[in-house]
């Protein structure tokens, strides 16, 4: 039986009109809870929907379930996050998307993680390799020029609820798209960073995933963060130029995603060149139309081999 008062590993779990795919999530983290046979793991589900879908379910099939917290609330977007973390009792809260289904060893790293490290730190996850791998960096200036734009990855953030509690009791001002970046960017005065590369689950794809302008929230919302961390000298200029690289990359990428898969991905790239230019110099332009006609017609491409193999 799980003693609530000692959790050591949180998995907070923002939701909104995901029924059937954050099902399989939690059924992925309570199998691997009850294979492992660990009692000291709580998951935590926050919901900003509008509708009842998620409460039913949770009330349906996980109501008695011990290891399972729930709430309803009516925050926007991804604010979400900060309400999910909000309910974690553990000493490590671990910020977990409703699409990511957790393997065994997933759940395992992350426990010893919460068991073996200190406040002194920041664990984070890439899941960039099938492998256990992790490397320590020793200055917030390291560890993001490491892991670049993932800073913006929900599932790969991690904080101490003593940091989080902390921040909370100043008052941190959280961006709006960002809540979980901005706190993770208020830790960069830790003696170590652990960057856990281990791919603890897979990303279950989601009917719908966008709604927003990607453009605007990459290039003007986050490189905005980022120059800030700048100015203030949290990080170098090399590491901001790395991560300006990532994200022209990433979103010509996701353009030429997005075309050839307009049913799944609802993402809006309007205001291209203005944008680009504003926060990158003008050649950039260029740069990003080259990318973006090559993912394009890279997905059209395995677009139509699936077509054929499915045949």
């Amino acid at each position: 039986m799980q003693k609530k008062d000692n959790i050591v590993l949180s998995i907070c779990i923002p939701t909104c009109n995901r029924v059937e795919i954050l099902e399989k999530t939690v059924d992925s983290i309570l199998n691997s809870i009850e294979r492992k046979k660990y009692t000291n793991i709580e998951i935590c589900i926050s919901d900003n929907s509008k509708t009842d879908e998620t409460k039913e379910l949770v009330d349906k099939k996980y109501k008695d379930n011990n290891y399972i917290t729930y709430s309803q609330n009516s925050c926007e977007g991804f604010m979400n996050s900060i309400e999910a973390l909000k309910l974690g009792k553990g000493k490590l809260l671990k910020l977990h998307n409703d699409y990511t289904r957790l393997n065994d060893q997933g759940l395992s790293v992350m426990r010893s993680d919460a068991m073996n490290n200190s406040d002194d730190s920041v664990v984070f996850y890439t899941l960039r390799s099938k492998k256990q791998h992790s490397e320590t960096f020793d200055n917030f200036d390291q560890f993001l020029y490491n892991i670049s734009y993932l800073s913006t990855w929900s599932t790969s953030f991690a904080i101490w609820k003593s940091d989080f509690e902390r921040l909370m009791s100043e008052n941190i001002q959280s961006n709006y798209m960002y809540p979980h970046t901005t706190l993770l960017f208020a830790l960069t005065d830790k003696e170590k960073y652990i960057v856990n590369d281990f791919s603890i689950g897979e990303n279950l794809q989601p009917k719908k995933k966008g709604g927003y302008n990607l453009l605007d929230n990459f290039m003007n919302i986050y490189l905005a963060m980022i120059n800030g961390l700048v100015e203030e000298k949290s990080i170098s200029p090399k590491t901001a130029s790395k991560i300006k690289w990532g994200i022209l990359d990433f979103c010509a990428r996701f353009e030429g995603l997005t075309k050839q898969h307009k049913d799944i991905y609802t993402f809006t790239f309007d205001h291209r060149n203005e944008i680009i230019k504003k926060n990158y110099p003008v050649v950039y332009v260029g740069i990003y139309e080259m990318l973006y006609l090559a993912y394009s017609g890279l997905y059209a491409t395995k677009k139509q081999v699936n077509k054929i193999t499915n045949k």
